[in-house]
């Protein structure tokens, strides 16, 4: 059976598999512009014993994180990239995603004054756009001493990129003073990013090669600390 998961030893959907690998150059990729695609039949592919090499044991229907290995054993053959010539080594890592959904939060106090929940779970329920319903589904703390707000990644992570979103309905200025802080262990913290002082709508942070298991949002005045989502990207 040469179209199978090596690691979870299912059959595979061959022609889905087939129309991913053209798609994402694994096969053949052209030129853009409206050239077609080549066209490869399965007797084709099959003559090639190729299977799918799985990291990690978990396939999600893409495969731009995977590559082609040979039934017979040989090495694998390193995917093309999407702009063609060249080769792109084997990915050494699982795909990078939003580590903080719906993971565990806090924060340093919860604004009462709306007559709405303010709390935590407002910072990451994926939800990056709160108008027109705004102060609904935003975090929003006491003017602490101070605010703050963080995420358990429930496990040690490489980081690559954190995105803040800010409130848009107004007082955007309050996040001037945002810093990024990273911990391992929930009590020493190591200052990863602070802002400049300019007001945003979003702000990116690079993390590349950064690792930690909580990731905290605080700012260094005593102003309430309010926003609509923080998205931290790792493996």
């Amino acid at each position: 059976m040469p179209w199978e998961l090596d690691e979870l030893g299912m059959r595979i959907d061959f022609p889905r598999l087939k129309r991913d690998l053209t798609e994402l150059g694994a096969i053949g990729r052209t030129a853009e512009g409206g050239v077609s695609r080549p066209s490869f039949s399965e007797a084709d592919m099959r003559a090639l014993k190729y299977h799918v090499q799985v990291p990690n044991g978990q396939y999600d229907g893409r495969v731009d994180n995977y590559v082609l290995a040979t039934t017979e054993g040989a090495a694998p053959a390193p995917m093309a990239p999407a702009s063609g010539g060249g080769s792109t080594p084997p990915p050494t890592h699982g795909p990078v995603v939003n580590l903080t959904l719906h993971k565990p939060a806090t924060q340093s106090s919860v604004y009462n004054g709306t007559g709405v929940d303010q709390g935590p779970q407002f910072g990451n329920d994926g939800i990056r756009e709160s108008q027109p319903r705004d102060p609904y589904l935003l975090v929003i703390t006491e003017a602490d001493n101070p605010p703050w707000w963080q995420v358990d990644l429930q496990d040690v992570h490489t980081l690559t990129q954190l995105t803040l979103y800010n409130r848009k309905a107004c007082c955007q200025e309050k996040a001037k003073t945002v810093q990024v802080l990273l911990s391992t262990d929930g009590a020493t913290w190591e200052p990863a990013y602070t802002h400049n002082g300019t007001p945003f709508d979003v702000l990116t942070v690079d993390l590349t090669g950064r690792t930690a298991r909580y990731v905290r949002i605080q700012l260094t005045e005593r102003v309430s600390l309010h926003f609509q989502e923080c998205e931290v990207y790792g493996y």
